[in-house]
C-alpha cells in the first residue's frame, strides 16, 4: 500500500532555497559569534596533504599554548597568530598591567627564532635598536658599520613597548616596520609586536600607527573573571606556568604557513567583504585606505588558515575587527557590524542543513511509507520547527525570514505525512494480525 502525498511544493521550495545564493543585510546581533575557536569547518574545506594538516595542528597548538597561562587573552592571542602567519605587525593598546608584554614574550618564545626587545622613551636613540658604530672598522677601514649583536638586525621578531614615546627615532621605526630595513640594510625581521597605553594622533605618529596591520584595543577584564585572574597570576609567579620549555613552531613552519596563505580561496566572502567596506564608508563614514582593504582580505585568509580551512568562510570576516578600526570606539562599532552581518548567514546555513534533512526524509517517505522507521524522531523535527520559528521572530533579515518560513512549511508537511504514514502502517499491521487472531481463536474453540 502506498500513501497518497502532495510533497511537490516542499521539494520545489527546498531545492530553490538550497541552491540559492544568499545575500544578507547587516541588521541583527549576536552574543557569541566572537567566541574564540581555532579549528572547524566542513571536511571538504580542510587541507588534504599530510604536511599541511601537521602544520595546521601546530598552529592550533601555538594558539592554545599562548592562551593557556592567562585569563581572557583569546583575542590578543589570535591577533598574534594571524600576524605571524601573514608576516605582519600587531599593536596592542591598553592599560598598564594587562599582560601585553608577558603575552608578547611568550609568543616569541613559542617560536624557535631570535627576538629583540626594547622599551622606548623620549630619549631612545638608534643605537639602542641597531647597536653602536664599530669605531675600529671606521678608523682602520673607513667602513661605517654597526655592532649588531643582540640587536634588531639579527632578529626574526621584535617586541617594542611604549611605541609612541620615541620621537627621535620615528623615521627609523617607519623604515623598520614598512620596508624591513634599517639605514638601508635589509633585515631578517618577520613581525613586530608592539604595545602602548595610548594612541597618538600626531601626524608623524599616525604614519607609524598605520604600519601595524593588526591593532587590538584591550578591554577591561570582566569582574566575573577576577577569581581566575588571581589563580592564574599565582600560578605564573609561584609555579612558573608561563615559562616556555619547548618551542611549538619554527621559521620553516611559518614560511610554510605563508605559502599556504597564498592558496586560501576567498571567493565565498569577497562580495560580503566588498559590501562591508562600502557600508562602513557610506553609512558610518569610516574611511578605509586601499592598503588597509588589502590587509583586511589578507588577514581574513589568515584566519581561515588558522581555523584549518582552505577556503575563507563568513565567520573568518570577524578577523576584520583587528584590521579596520582606528580607535576604540570604531573597534566597538565595527565588531557590532561584523556580528550583525555574520549572524543571519550562520543561521541560514543551519536552516539549509535542516531543510536538506527534511527533504531527504520526505523523499524517503514518498518512496515507501515503511521508511518511517528510518526517519529521525518526531521530537527532533519539532525542535527544528521551534528554532526556525525563533529565528523568524528574532531577525529582520529578509533572506533568513524566507528560509525560516520554508523550513516551517517543510517541517509541518513532513510531520503530517509521518502521522499519516504511521496510521496506514498501524492499519496494515492490524489487518495482517486479524487472520492470525482468527486462527488462534478457531484453534482454541476446537480444543475446547
Amino acid at each position: 500500500m502506498t500513501l497518497p502525498t502532495t510533497i511537490g511544493l516542499i521539494e520545489l521550495e527546498v531545492k530553490e532555497v538550497a541552491n540559492s545564493t544568499v545575500s544578507v543585510q547587516p541588521n541583527a546581533e549576536l552574543g557569541t559569534a566572537a567566541k574564540a575557536t581555532v579549528r572547524g569547518g566542513e571536511p571538504s574545506l580542510r587541507f588534504r596533504r599530510a604536511a599541511d594538516r601537521r602544520l595546521i595542528a601546530k598552529l592550533e597548538e601555538f594558539y592554545n599554548q599562548l592562551c593557556a597561562p592567562y585569563v581572557n587573552v583569546e583575542e590578543q592571542s589570535r591577533a598574534i597568530a594571524l600576524a605571524f602567519i601573514a608576516k605582519e605587525h600587531v599593536l596592542f593598546v591598553g592599560e598598564t598591567g594587562d599582560a601585553k608584554s608577558s603575552l608578547a614574550e611568550r609568543a616569541v618564545n613559542l617560536v624557535d627564532a631570535t627576538v629583540f626587545k626594547i622599551q622606548l622613551n623620549q630619549f631612545s636613540l638608534p643605537e639602542q635598536l641597531l647597536g653602536p658604530h664599530n669605531a675600529k672598522k671606521l678608523l682602520e677601514e673607513g667602513v661605517l658599520e654597526r655592532v649588531a649583536d643582540g640587536k634588531i638586525q639579527l632578529s626574526n621578531f621584535a617586541y617594542i613597548d611604549e611605541l609612541f614615546r620615541a620621537d627621535a627615532i620615528l623615521d627609523l621605526l617607519l623604515e623598520i616596520l614598512n620596508e624591513r630595513k634599517a639605514e638601508g640594510v635589509p633585515l631578517m625581521l618577520r613581525s613586530v609586536i608592539s604595545a602602548s597605553n595610548f594612541i597618538s594622533y600626531d601626524d608623524h605618529h599616525q604614519a607609524l600607527y598605520d604600519r601595524y596591520a593588526l591593532r587590538y584595543f584591550i578591554p577591561w577584564l570582566p569582574l566575573e573573571h577576577t577569581s581566575k585572574l588571581l589563580d592564574d597570576s599565582w600560578d605564573i609567579e609561584f609555579k612558573d606556568v608561563a615559562n616556555v620549555t619547548k618551542p611549538v613552531l619554527n621559521l620553516e613552519d611559518l614560511d610554510h604557513a605563508y605559502e599556504l596563505l597564498r592558496s586560501v580561496d576567498r571567493t565565498v566572502v569577497r562580495s560580503s567583504l566588498l559590501k562591508f567596506y562600502s557600508d562602513l564608508e557610506t553609512n558610518d563614514h569610516i574611511h578605509i585606505s586601499n592598503r588597509r582593504k588589502h590587509l583586511g582580505e589578507k588577514i581574513v585568509a589568515a584566519n581561515a588558515l588558522l581555523n584549518g580551512r582552505t577556503k575563507a568562510t563568513m565567520e573568518d570576516l570577524l578577523a576584520l575587527k583587528y584590521v579596520i578600526p582606528y580607535d576604540e570606539n570604531a573597534a566597538m562599532l565595527i565588531k557590532d557590524r561584523l556580528v550583525a552581518m555574520i549572524t543571519p548567514l550562520n543561521h541560514i546555513e543551519e536552516l539549509k542543513r535542516y531543510l536538506n534533512n527534511l527533504a531527504v526524509a520526505t523523499a524517503s517517505l514518498k518512496a515507501d511509507i515503511h521508511n518511517l522507521k528510518n526517519i529521525e524522531d518526531i521530537e527532533q523535527i519539532r525542535i527544528t520547527k521551534s528554532k526556525a520559528s525563533a529565528m523568524l521572530e528574532e531577525y529582520a533579515d529578509p533572506e533568513l525570514k524566507k528560509i525560516a518560513k520554508v523550513t516551517l512549511v517543510a517541517a509541518d508537511k513532513l510531520l503530517t505525512k509521518m502521522e499519516e504514514a504511521a496510521k496506514v502502517i498501524a492499519a496494515e499491521e492490524k489487518a495482517m494480525a486479524e487472520p492470525l487472531v482468527a486462527t488462534v481463536r478457531n484453534a482454541d474453540h476446537e480444543v475446547s
